[in-house]
């Protein structure tokens, strides 16, 4: 089997994402942080043959959980210790932050 990965560097904070093509499907990591990132990351995964499979939160800062939107159908895999993170840490609190100080329309 031979796998194609794809990574894509966000704008902001240096961080990446990645898409893993494989035989089955696609695995997307870290979807991206900015609007045109997320689109642009699900414009790349739809012109493969493939749909996406799995998405694969690396870990519960609100800057890796973002872009789920774009691939409904895709299977969400994290940490079993991924829950209590986020309630612990509270990173919808931060998007929200985030959102409200740069959105842009």
């Amino acid at each position: 089997m031979s796998l194609q990965i794809r990574v894509f560097t966000s704008g902001l904070f240096m961080m990446t994402s990645g898409v893993v093509n494989g035989s089955d499907g696609v695995l997307i990591i870290d979807p991206g942080i900015l609007p045109r990132e997320i689109e642009t990351i699900r414009w790349y995964v739809e012109q493969g043959e493939k749909p996406a499979r799995f998405w694969v939160y690396t870990h519960h800062h609100w800057d890796h959980i973002l872009g789920g939107q774009a691939f409904p159908s895709a299977h969400r895999l994290a940490h079993r210790c991924f829950p209590e993170a986020m309630s612990a840490n509270r990173p919808l609190d931060e998007i929200r932050r985030f959102d409200g100080e740069y959105y842009v329309e």
